[in-house]
């Protein structure tokens, strides 16, 4: 009897361990998407780029590939809108090798536009950082640094407009 009780309160004692590190593991990841972190990440010249350094009333965070589809369509359309974007830091970060970022960039003319940003994340750690799971992923911070809006999929000039200015 006294084993059964033991065997009890020891599984019970797991269960509770369990479902505190499965909350801080949520709690942890809903501090990821709420503050930017601080990373940094190269250009294609192999410059640091910190988002330390941030400074403008929003900056526009898109994780991309540039061979994705939609990715496709979301460059071009916000190359064709940057003068919407035009107080806001735009960030494309990738993964990918620096002649794909090159050519998606001079496809659409992104290299052309001085508050747009073609970025490498080297370390391959940004998407766990960020909290990306699909691709592309928009994320708009204000100049405080906070979240203001995380769009998972494609979205279009005037849909990044409206999530700056409501």
């Amino acid at each position: 009897m006294k084993r059964l009780v033991l065997q009890l309160c020891l599984g019970i004692f797991f269960i509770v361990i369990t479902g505190l590190i499965i909350y801080k593991v949520i709690q942890k990841q809903a501090e990821v998407e709420t503050i930017c972190p601080s990373y940094t990440f190269f250009d294609l010249n192999g410059k640091a780029y910190s988002t330390d350094s941030l400074h403008t009333p929003h900056t526009i965070i898109i994780f991309y590939s540039p061979g994705c589809t939609f990715c496709e369509h979301e460059g071009k359309e916000l190359s064709m809108n940057a003068y919407r974007f035009s107080k806001a830091t735009v960030l494309f970060i990738t993964q990918e090798s620096i002649d794909s970022v090159k050519a998606y960039s001079n496809r659409y003319r992104l290299d052309t536009i001085p508050h747009y940003h073609m970025l490498i994340d080297t370390t391959y750690l940004a998407i766990l950082k960020f909290g990306i799971t699909t691709i592309p992923t928009t994320l708009i911070f204000n100049q405080n640094k906070r979240l203001i809006s995380k769009h998972e999929g494609e979205i279009n000039a005037a849909g990044i407009s409206k999530k700056i200015y409501p």
